[in-house]
């Protein structure tokens, strides 16, 4: 797939402020969207758990999908300690 936006020769990178210009920057964007899309693919997919199967969450950090938690499916992340509900940092129970 070709990139779009691909500065010519001779064409300028940066403005006098040390900014990139908007062709430049540009590039660079559809540059940083073809990367995220190529290793991340255009979604994210977390791990999908019930309450009952959830990992250990010692490894803080972690994130997954709660798929039968109370008042429905959820992301959760992990604490160190507990897996936490994203959206209100309560512990998924």
């Amino acid at each position: 797939m070709k990139v779009v936006s691909i500065p010519e020769h001779g064409d300028a990178l940066t403005e006098g402020n040390g900014e990139a210009t908007r062709l430049f920057q540009a590039f660079l964007d559809e540059i940083v969207q073809r990367l995220n899309d190529n290793l991340l693919g255009t979604q994210v997919q977390l791990a999908t758990y019930t309450v009952t199967t959830l990992p250990s969450a010692t490894a803080a950090g972690g994130l997954i999908y709660v798929f039968d938690e109370v008042g429905g499916s959820t992301p959760a992340f992990s604490d160190g300690i507990a897996w936490r509900r994203v959206s209100d940092r309560a512990i998924v129970s």
